[in-house]
């Protein structure tokens, strides 16, 4: 296995900082990759690489990670989420995964000047040791081969066709019970990556020694990682794996950036975040578990094909799609009302928000506001808070007579403070606010 190149340079930056490093270049390939973060391949821009006459010009965007040039790394790492330990807390909770709370030796690491692809890498070794220790799960694998001798079904059109009158050679089709399983070829797979690209070598030696262990019980060269993403499903004689399976899509999706030569061609890898998306999912279980405690439903990204209508054509002119609604399940339909709330992970504890984010808001609470409704139409726009306590701004939207027609309710969600009151069942003031929000709009309405 080829060890890759371990550069000499760490450019080490916050999301959303911008940086000048006047002593690095770029290679030839480094300006394909540029390119690729640039725009390419993940639907938006994750990080800008821009050369300038002298060195380069380094912007981050809501991406974290590691991003390996030829003879440099980029390190994003998490503001709004914390420090790296809480971003994996923060991972741990919306994926529901535990990892964290199992091994504790990794917490002695990030004093090492650890990125967060290593740290990722060594809680993916841990979890697959835990796994080795406890046993590899086997199954029954169907094989089709030539034998000597009749085992499990003969193939019979195929022993017509191709071996008509031989009966030294038969066509068999049997089931053998053994480790090569999609399960444990998932692991290998992500191991295999981990192993190539790890910078620790404390970590490189734990995650080779159990790819070296695994690579003896299975192969993951027949695995189809989309296929598996659809039909994988976890009973009570796979979900032991859950946890390492969660860690090891983690890896696959943040080196999911598209390859642009063959393995082994390059020394350079990309392990990038989507905290958009992170955020969202942190949300929506936070949200879960503090309307549950109201007997309030939380519903996610619940697409509407009725708000916006060509009326011309009789028809949906677009959909909406809110990331957050929520309701009172017992109440009846006259007098239920929905309250949208939108997330956005942006820095709008230092700038106001955004003209765009307001409009959406205002169209969601439009959209969602009941005729018979005592109140304004409102809604929610969750954002991350820089500061732990929480900060509200209120935008009202006006007539030209400065009649109230809505309002935006833009909360500043400290990450930390809310993830820490959730796992202590700690009603604070993060909670509290977004509680007494939600309480608020649903009441009037």
């Amino acid at each position: 296995m080829k060890r890759l190149a371990i550069p000499n340079k760490t450019v080490r930056l916050n999301e959303w900082q911008t940086v000048t490093e006047p002593s690095l270049r770029l290679t030839d390939f480094d300006r394909m990759l540029a390119n690729q973060l640039a725009g390419e391949g993940r639907g938006g821009c994750c990080l800008i690489v821009e050369e300038l006459r002298e060195g380069l010009r380094i912007e981050a965007r809501s991406w974290v990670g590691v991003v390996r040039f030829t003879e440099f790394d980029i390190c994003v790492e998490p503001k709004l989420a914390g420090d790296s330990l809480q971003l994996v807390q923060m991972i741990e909770y919306a994926t529901g995964l535990d990892a964290l709370k199992r091994f504790s030796r990794e917490r002695s690491l990030l004093t090492l000047d650890t990125n967060l692809f290593d740290f990722i890498a060594l809680l993916l070794a841990e979890a697959c040791s835990a796994l080795v220790k406890g046993g590899l799960k086997s199954d029954y694998v169907v094989h089709e081969d030539v034998l000597p001798s009749l085992r499990g079904r003969l193939l019979t059109d195929r022993q017509v066709m191709k071996r008509f009158g031989r009966v030294d050679q038969l066509e068999c089709r049997y089931e053998e019970f053994e480790t090569d399983i999609p399960e444990n070829q998932l692991l290998v797979a992500a191991l295999e990556l981990c192993a190539q690209r790890v910078k620790d070598d404390l970590v490189r030696r734990q995650v080779r020694h159990l790819l070296m262990i695994f690579k003896q019980l299975c192969d993951p060269s027949t695995l189809n990682v989309y296929l598996l993403r659809e039909s994988l499903s976890y009973t009570r004689l796979n979900e032991c794996y859950r946890k390492a399976h969660t860690l090891a899509w983690l890896v696959l999706d943040g080196l999911g950036i598209t390859d642009l030569l063959s393995p082994g061609t390059t020394d350079s890898f990309v392990f990038l975040i989507d905290m958009n998306l992170l955020f969202e999912q942190f949300l929506w279980r936070a949200l879960n578990t503090i309307c549950n405690k109201s007997n309030l439903r939380v519903r996610y990204q619940l697409k509407n094909r009725s708000v916006l209508w060509n009326r011309l054509k009789n028809k949906p002119y677009s959909s909406i799609i809110p990331d957050f609604l929520i309701d009172d399940p017992s109440a009846s339909n006259e007098m239920k009302h929905c309250l949208p709330i939108d997330a956005k992970y942006k820095l709008y504890d230092e700038f106001k928000v955004g003209n765009e984010d307001i409009y959406q808001c205002f169209l969601y609470a439009f959209a969602y506001e009941q005729p018979q409704s005592r109140g304004l139409p409102s809604a929610l726009l969750l954002y991350p808070g820089t500061k732990s306590i929480p900060s509200e701004q209120v935008v009202e939207i006006r007539s030209v007579n400065s009649d109230m027609l809505g309002q935006v309710y833009a909360l500043g969600v400290s990450i930390p403070s809310l993830l820490r009151e959730i796992i202590n069942d700690d009603q604070g003031p993060v909670s509290n606010l977004i509680v007494g929000r939600i309480n608020q709009s649903l009441n009037q309405a």
